[in-house]
């Protein structure tokens, strides 16, 4: 079972997203946050496989976020997840320790692929729409 908390702060991104998981046999949301502060505050209660966040989580930066989250929790996965197509934020979800920076206009089946691969522990970075690269 895949365990994962969603961080985003579009609630309608996030009912999406558990619309769209919720008949995947092997796959749980057990958390969501709207913002950094309810992050951390689900976090200390709570422990992810997979933490599925937004690259910027209201005003806050969320590369300083998941590097402090990475270095507190080194079990936890973390996945990228933007509307931006940029290869700084790429670079930047790399060097890191993200296992994967999505674009939010994957297809379910390319998302679910992604969450499945980041939980494996590899790395899968869609910088555009069917076109990605991995890494071991």
């Amino acid at each position: 079972m895949i365990k994962i908390i969603l961080a985003d702060d579009s609630p309608v991104l996030i009912d999406g997203i558990q619309s769209n998981l919720k008949n995947e046999p092997n796959i749980k949301i057990i958390g969501t946050a709207n913002n950094m502060e309810e992050l951390l505050n689900l976090l200390e209660k709570t422990t992810p496989d997979l933490l599925i966040m937004e690259v910027k989580l209201g005003d806050e930066e969320g590369f300083v976020t998941a590097k402090m989250i990475l270095e507190k929790y080194p079990e936890i996965r973390i996945v990228f997840f933007t509307h931006y197509e940029s290869n700084v934020i790429v670079k930047k979800s790399f060097s890191i320790g993200a296992k994967a920076c999505l674009l939010k206009n994957l297809s379910n089946e390319e998302f679910i692929y992604s969450i499945k691969m980041a939980h494996r522990g590899e790395v899968d970075f869609f910088y555009k729409k069917k076109q990605f690269a991995r890494q071991n």
